[in-house]
């Protein structure tokens, strides 16, 4: 029998470990040699706060480091009270209790995964702890923040990442993809078939990821509120983005118009109108990029000169007086009137984001 051949190869490296993995892996380690030979006890769990808190960036780390730390005092804060208070209810009832406010809690303070921590430190105190309560605590939050600050100082000493950088780039790459959208969408035909169109899906998942990752960023401000210039101009990006998005699904679901020479003329103007967005949205892009050499918390600069839809759009105003238009019928002149709100609406986006844009960074 001839040999079988080898797997035909893909092309695409393999890639064992990435810089995050190997950021986690060096830190604990160096973390876990530290306590280990510190002469204070419980050094493990500054190992676990490593484990645990660092993210992706560090606007992430500091977010679950706060929120580790908090819950451990809410923990020790409930466990104190009703190791006191519950003192003649029965266990399995005062852990209940005990957990239960403990939650309460941490979901009044907004937490989202610190309060899980807070559970392990009351059942680990009541049950295992108990006789040297009132030395394992101290410790135990004392080697949490130990291990937070090391995190902290890791996301800023091996292979940096910033939430900040990390959303422009995000927002970038978003950003490219809805100008190529733009595009193909342009000189698409009423007899297009389906597969040239492009699918909303992938666009819309990105956006609600770039939504999950501003809680880090805010973070990394320092616990800015919505008026902070970084997080004004990403709620103007998210939402053009996701009216950019809901009218390309609108343009793709409203074929185009007739074939008569009126229409045609009205549909080129919808060509041109098209493509003039989405090079506009290709300038946003490259100015999101972070280039070399600029501070990721200094605010990028609104494309110039501003967006003058003049060329395109004013010969489509005029195309509307064509008396020719009124020879299709109604249902024709229906699809007509929703495309050009759509364009309408599609201007509106545009210029009501550089607008806003041109005011943050001013």
């Amino acid at each position: 029998m001839p040999p079988s051949s080898p797997p035909a190869r893909t092309g695409k490296p393999l890639v064992l470990a990435q810089r995050r993995e190997l950021r986690l892996a060096l830190t604990a380690g160096l973390m876990n040699g530290l306590a280990l030979l510190s002469a204070v006890p419980y050094g493990y769990y500054a190992t676990l706060a490593v484990l645990s808190s660092m993210g992706s960036s560090y606007g992430s780390t500091l977010e679950l480091g706060r929120q580790r730390v908090l819950g451990t005092l809410i923990g020790a804060l409930m466990l104190l009270i009703c190791q006191e208070g519950l003192r003649g209810v029965p266990l399995p009832l005062a852990l209940a209790i005990a957990l239960g406010g403990q939650r309460l809690l941490g979901g009044l303070l907004g937490l989202q995964v610190g309060y899980k921590v807070g559970g392990i430190v009351i059942v680990m105190g009541w049950l295992v702890h108990s006789e040297q309560f009132a030395v394992w605590l101290p410790l135990r939050l004392f080697w949490t923040v130990v291990g937070v600050i090391v995190g902290l100082l890791s996301m800023r000493l091996f292979w940096p990442s910033s939430a900040v950088a990390d959303g422009w780039t995000a927002w970038s790459q978003l950003l490219d993809g809805l100008a190529e959208a733009l595009g193909r969408q342009a000189p698409l035909a009423a007899t297009a078939p389906a597969d040239g169109l492009v699918s909303m899906a992938p666009l819309r998942a990105r956006l609600i990821a770039l939504r999950s990752g501003l809680p880090a960023i805010r973070g990394e401000l320092g616990g800015a509120t919505g008026d902070h210039p970084v997080l004004t101009l990403l709620a103007c990006l998210d939402d053009s983005g996701s009216r950019l998005i809901g009218l390309l699904s609108g343009f793709q679901r409203l074929p185009p118009h007739g074939p008569s020479d009126a229409l045609q003329a009205v549909r080129q103007g919808e060509i041109a109108l098209l493509r003039a967005v989405a090079a506009r949205v290709q300038l946003w892009a490259q100015a999101l990029a972070l280039p070399a050499g600029r501070s990721r918390y200094r605010l990028p600069r609104a494309p110039m000169p501003p967006f003058d839809p003049d060329e395109t759009w004013g010969p489509m105003e005029r195309l509307l007086d064509d008396p020719r238009l009124n020879r299709s019928d109604l249902i024709t002149l229906e699809r007509v009137a929703v495309r050009l709100q759509l364009c309408r609406q599609l201007l509106d986006a545009l210029e009501r984001t550089e607008r806003l844009w041109r005011r943050c960074s001013s």
